[in-house]
């Protein structure tokens, strides 16, 4: 009976299983993943000051996203209430933020929902921005904090959107994203490629900026995504590109271990061709050691165990990811490949040319000489020699 029991609670759990795995793999759960990640991160944005007790940053996510905008738009509703009273005027910013969006862009010349141009969604940032210093110095007067909070809002928010705008108007997808040999993007310049690597390194070391102020456990959960981030840039995109992520990244945690991210990424990204295991625990081994060499054990207990427990969970999702880089190495090795093939086949194809005359002349000579009638004498044979 009991083996009974446990066949049909593993037939439960299995069939639950099942059933999330393909709703993660179809299209609804491809869509809906973005979706909870942009509210995760508008949560964490909505709680966080950048400098002079200014909050920039959700109002540059919600001015610059495009396809989830409502996610981020009630994420930072949700991360504003948990603030107190103060919060509930952030909700307010947040509503004039998200109306003026969708005035402007079913007005525009696009007529689609949140999908105006980079310009008009800095001119919502600006604006609403402007409103908010206008509240800050009604109620603490024109004094040098608020004079600080109003200019840290101003330059923030503008400068955050035009940066983050870069990211979002890609469009990317999960599948992009993670990577896939069949995965087309639409065609950017080369601007608009620098443009987005910024803002995804500037979006990514808030996000860790972000989360360095909480604690799970005893861990900071900010070195924690770092270094899952570093594995995951050092994976997709190559040594040099996860040793400078990782680099920048995680200096929003600390400054002080942030060349350990670095060296994560750039030791795992090298050591990938002999495999996921070494690659993984040597560049971590590399990241622990560096972290004790610049602050002892203070260093290893800080930064260690999120080291460890970020290759832990990377271990067996990283190495299925599609990576750039060995997929550049292959493409070149196969294009020289197929040159030598090209090459080998023209030697052959010239010399069996050459075959053909050779036999041509043999078979010319066979006949002439098989002919008795034809067939030169002594004299006539040395003095074509001489000839």
């Amino acid at each position: 009976m009991q083996q009974e029991r446990e066949q049909v609670n593993t037939g439960h759990f299995g069939q639950i299983k099942e059933r999330w795995n393909t709703y993660l793999k179809g299209k609804a759960g491809r869509e809906a993943i973005p979706g909870l990640v942009m509210f995760l991160v508008a949560v964490l944005f909505a709680r966080t000051p950048v400098i002079f007790g200014a909050y920039p940053l959700g109002i540059s996510l919600l001015s610059s996203s495009r396809k989830h905008t409502l996610s981020v738009f009630f994420g930072l509703c949700v991360g504003a209430i948990t603030m107190g009273l103060q919060g509930v005027v952030w909700c307010v910013v947040y509503m004039v933020a998200l109306l003026m969006r969708l005035l402007i862009s079913l007005l525009g010349e696009r007529g689609e929902t949140f999908c105006e141009k980079p310009q008009l969604q800095l001119l919502t940032a600006v604006v609403v921005a402007t409103a908010s210093c206008g509240y800050e110095l009604a109620v603490s007067g024109v004094v040098g904090s608020s004079l600080l909070f109003c200019i840290a809002m101003l330059v923030g928010s503008s400068v955050f959107c035009a940066v983050f705008s870069g990211v979002f108007s890609w469009d990317l997808t999960v599948t992009e994203i993670l990577g896939h040999p069949k995965a087309k993007t639409k065609p950017h310049t080369r601007l608009d490629k620098i443009w987005l690597e910024a803002g995804a390194s500037l979006l990514l070391y808030f996000l860790v900026f972000s989360l360095k102020g909480f604690s799970i456990f005893g861990l900071n959960p900010g070195f924690l995504v770092a270094a899952f981030l570093t594995l995951f840039l050092s994976r997709r995109f190559g040594a040099l590109k996860g040793c400078v992520g990782g680099l920048l990244i995680s200096m929003g945690a600390s400054t002080l271990y942030a060349p350990a991210f670095g060296l994560l990424g750039l030791a795992s990204g090298l050591i990938w061709p002999l495999g996921a295991f070494y690659s993984v625990g040597l560049g971590t081994a590399v990241g622990i050691v560096w972290c004790s060499y610049v602050a002892g054990l203070e260093g290893f207990l800080s930064v260690g165990p999120e080291l460890a427990i970020a290759a832990l969970i990377a271990l067996p999702l990283v190495p299925k990811l599609y990576s750039t880089a060995i997929a550049g190495e292959v493409k070149q090795d196969r294009a020289e490949a197929e040159e030598a093939v090209r090459v080998a086949v023209e030697r052959l194809k010239g010399e069996e040319r050459a075959l053909g005359r050779l036999s041509g002349a043999f078979d010319v000579l066979s006949r002439v000489l098989g002919d008795k009638k034809n067939t030169p004498s002594r004299e006539q044979c040395f003095s074509l020699c001489d000839r």
